[in-house]
């Protein structure tokens, strides 16, 4: 669907960026190849440790007892209090305000949850067992504060040699918490690769 998108635009090729999902999609486009993929840019990307998510979401009791919620909260409001470093600060919060004026929907967290699900069983087996395969340029960003998806993800693509940007104190969502840092990350990386 993203190729489509780009070639719809005439961009013949792209360095993709994602976030979570959006970086195991782009990891998954760098491993096969992708003929629009010039490089990718991955904030704290699932898909890598392949535990790492399913674990969570397979007992929603974990993540809110890990979030430090109310038994009662909300599936999506105890991953949200996993992803900052600082649960809050100004991001969780912009964050958490964008979600109530677009979603109003009560089964928004279940909706959330059951596309994780989809997208961790879906991209599993491919990812972590191929990540030798990556056909371009890699880098990982990383918010040293993720409690959503814990360490293993940066010290096992570092050891496959991409580079790994880690970025103090952010979480999940290092692009919100710490955007010049991570903008300062990907400006550097483009120009190590040229492009």
């Amino acid at each position: 669907m993203i190729e489509d998108v780009l070639a719809t635009h005439g961009i013949a090729r792209a360095v993709w960026i994602g976030n979570s999902i959006g970086g195991q999609i782009a990891l998954g486009a760098a491993i096969a190849g992708a003929p629009r993929v010039a490089a990718a840019v991955l904030l704290n990307p699932t898909g890598v440790d392949p535990d790492a998510v399913a674990a969570l979401l397979s007992r929603p009791d974990r993540i809110r007892a890990r979030a430090g919620v109310a038994p009662t909260a909300s599936l999506l409001d105890a991953a949200l209090a996993l992803m900052f470093a600082d649960p809050s600060g100004a991001a969780p919060h912009r964050l958490a305000a964008l979600r109530a004026a677009h979603t109003g929907s009560a089964d928004h967290a279940a909706h959330a949850r059951a596309v994780m699900h989809v997208a961790v069983a879906a991209r599993r087996a491919v990812l972590h067992d191929q990540l030798d395969r990556m056909r371009v340029p890699v880098l990982v960003v990383w918010g040293e504060e993720d409690r959503l998806l814990g360490d293993a993800t940066p010290a096992r693509l570092a050891a496959l040699g991409v580079p790994v940007a880690r970025i103090a104190g952010a979480g999940h969502m290092p692009q919100l918490e710490a955007p010049d840092a991570v903008h300062r990350a990907i400006a550097s990386f483009l120009r190590d690769i040229g492009a």
